[in-house]
């Protein structure tokens, strides 16, 4: 089940449906939904609206090439010049006739993929805790970060704020990576099932409080 986003999102969570191909295409579907109690983020709102006008032209394949153009052609008209809010394409263009380009600042500028989602570490098994560990000390960190991928949950900035704020989560050997890496440490806000809850992230069930 994937709440209302962009057509891109949507496909990135059709490829995890089924990715082991265990079960038949026709049993592997993704439930698109709409929460009456939950308003897409405003960073969202017009790749949801983009993806809603792409779903009403009854294409065959939603995730066919010409389902993603038309798509990717909506998102484009919708946003405007807020793509290039930074005016990196026109700080190019001052400089092209000197070739002066702000090489240094189009290097700090410019991102593929503003997040605005932050990376939190769940230790709910063994080998989460002791991949932690060793991300401390290892020499070889991008070998242990691909191992504690299944361990990583997305937190939205507003609801990762307030987990610091209440010190809910802590960072992951700030001396060698500061404010990098991120982990869990009240566990009794996460759910197998449902993930983290931020809404109250001081809550502590009762057992947890007895020492």
């Amino acid at each position: 089940m994937r709440a209302e986003a962009g057509l891109d999102s949507i496909a990135q969570a059709a490829g995890r449906c089924n990715r082991e191909r265990k079960r038949a295409k026709e049993d592997s579907h993704v439930w698109i939904f709409k929460s009456p109690d939950w308003q897409v983020p405003p960073e969202l709102k017009s790749l949801a609206a983009g993806m809603r006008s792409t779903l009403r032209q009854n294409f065959d394949n939603l995730l066919g090439q010409e389902a993603i153009k038309t798509y990717f052609s909506e998102v484009y008209w919708r946003k405007g010049a807020e793509l290039d809010q930074k005016q990196l394409l026109k700080d190019c263009s001052n400089h092209a006739k000197k070739l002066s380009f702000p090489f240094q600042n189009i290097a700090r500028d410019f991102l593929m993929i503003e997040s605005c989602m932050q990376p939190v570490f769940i230790q709910f098994d063994n080998e989460a805790e002791h991949l932690l560990k060793e991300l401390e000390v290892t020499d070889d960190v991008s070998r242990i970060l691909r191992k504690l991928q299944p361990y990583i949950v997305q937190i939205p900035k507003q609801g990762f704020d307030s987990l610091v704020a209440t010190n809910a989560v802590q960072t992951v050997a700030p001396y060698r990576f500061q404010e990098q890496f991120w982990v869990l440490i009240n566990r009794d806000i996460y759910d197998d099932e449902c993930g983290i809850s931020w809404d109250n992230p001081t809550f502590m069930k009762a057992e947890s409080s007895i020492f």
